[in-house]
C-alpha cells in the first residue's frame, strides 16, 4: 500500500519533479519501472484510497460499526481464523477419503463389508459433526470479525475474488454432507475413482485463497504461479494415477491367486 500510494503520487506530480533538479530522480526511476508494476501500485493506492473515503464516510453515521475494539482484536481474530481454516481443511481432506474406503468396501465379503461401512459411517458423523464444521464456523465467523477490524478490504477486488471461492468451498462443503446421506442411505452412486477426483478440489481453492491473500491486488501471472497451478495438477493427477496403479496392481494379484488355485 505505501509503495503505490508513494509512486502513484509521483506519477501524478511527474511534470513537478522533472524541473527540479534534487528531485528529477524520482521522475527518472520512474520511466526505468516496469508498466505493469506501475499500473499495479496505481491501482493499490486507488484501492485504499476509495475504501478510506468509504469508511470516514459510513463510520461517523453508524454509531455500530465505530465500535472501539481492542488493539489486539485483530490479531485474535486472525490467529483463530487461521486455526479454523487449518481445522476445516483438514477435515475435508480426511472426510472425503472416508467417502472413498466406504465405497470401495462394497468389494469386500457381505459379512466384513456391512461392518467396515458400519464404522466408516461412524467415523464420518464424528468427524463432520465434531472438527470439519466445528471449524468452518470459527473460520468464518473469525473472517467476519476481520472484516469488521478491516473494513476497507470490502472495497478491494481481491476480497470479492476470494469470497467467492469461500463460496464455492461452502457448497462443497454442503455437498460433502449430501454424499454422507447417501452413503448412510445406501445409494450413493459415486465411485472410488470420481471421490477421488472430488477430493482435489479443495487442494485447489485452498492455494488460489491462500495467493489471493497474500498478493491480494497484486496477484502474479509470471511463469512461477503457472509453475506452481502446474505442480498442484501435478500432484493431484499423481494421487490418481497411484490409486489406479494399485487397484490394478490388486486385481492382477487376485487374478493369479485364483488361477494358481
Amino acid at each position: 500500500v505505501w509503495d503505490g500510494l508513494f509512486w502513484s503520487f509521483i506519477k501524478r506530480h511527474e511534470d513537478f519533479f522533472r524541473k527540479q533538479y534534487r528531485l528529477a530522480m524520482m521522475a527518472r526511476n520512474l520511466d526505468r519501472m516496469d508498466p505493469g508494476t506501475l499500473l499495479n501500485h496505481q491501482r493499490c493506492a486507488s484501492g485504499f484510497l476509495d475504501g478510506l473515503v468509504w469508511t470516514l464516510l459510513m463510520v461517523p453515521s453508524s454509531p455500530s460499526l465505530a465500535m472501539t475494539l481492542p488493539a489486539e482484536a485483530y490479531l485474535w481474530f486472525k490467529t483463530l481464523h487461521i486455526v479454523g481454516v487449518v481445522v476445516w481443511f483438514a477435515g475435508l481432506f480426511y472426510l472425503v477419503r472416508l467417502f472413498i474406503y466406504h465405497v470401495e468396501a462394497d468389494e469386500m465379503d457381505p459379512d466384513l463389508s456391512l461392518a467396515f461401512k458400519s464404522q466408516y459411517g461412524l467415523m464420518e458423523k464424528r468427524l463432520a459433526n465434531i472438527i470439519t464444521t466445528p471449524g468452518m464456523i470459527v473460520a468464518v465467523t473469525m473472517a467476519i470479525g476481520l472484516l469488521v477490524a478491516q473494513p476497507t478490504w470490502l472495497q478491494q477486488g481481491w476480497m470479492h475474488v476470494k469470497l467467492a471461492f469461500v463460496a464455492a468451498l461452502l457448497v462443497y462443503h454442503w455437498f460433502c454432507y449430501r454424499l454422507m446421506g447417501q452413503l448412510q442411505a445406501g445409494h450413493c452412486q459415486w465411485s472410488g475413482k470420481q471421490l477421488r477426483a472430488l477430493n482435489e478440489l479443495p487442494t485447489l481453492l485452498l492455494v488460489i485463497v491462500v495467493m489471493l491473500v497474500v498478493f491480494k491486488s497484486q496477484f502474479p501471472t509470471s511463469a512461477a504461479t503457472w509453475f506452481i497451478v502446474g505442480l498442484v495438477v501435478f500432484m493431484a493427477a499423481s494421487i490418481q494415477f497411484y490409486a489406479r496403479w494399485r487397484r490394478l496392481k490388486a486385481e492382477s494379484i487376485a487374478a493369479e491367486s485364483g488361477h494358481a488355485s
